[in-house]
């Protein structure tokens, strides 16, 4: 486990944490870069199939509606090919 957690981490730096639950379906952690700024409901999630699980910026929690912005964290639920095209295009 800990060396998958190492290749993902290497691969996508900002990826904070993952969680592999059901078959192809993982939960993650990740920090918002400037490659992922914006409205929340406007950035793709949905489409990816990809579910917002929670928003924070520093010690507050963020409603679903709110603002992403640069070192926000979130956490996804999704299938794994998805999340690894959400951090490929989030990452910068």
């Amino acid at each position: 486990d800990s060396g998958v957690e190492l290749a993902y981490s290497l691969a996508s730096p900002k990826l904070l944490a993952q969680i592999d639950l059901i078959d192809d379906i993982s939960a993650i952690e990740l920090e918002a870069s400037d490659g992922l700024n914006g409205w929340l409901e406007g950035l793709g999630f949905a489409k990816l199939g990809i579910q917002v699980i929670a928003h924070a910026r520093g010690q507050t929690v963020r409603t679903a509606l709110a603002e992403i912005k640069r070192g926000d964290k979130l956490a996804l639920l999704g299938r794994n090919a998805a999340l690894e095209k959400l951090c490929e295009s989030a990452a910068g």
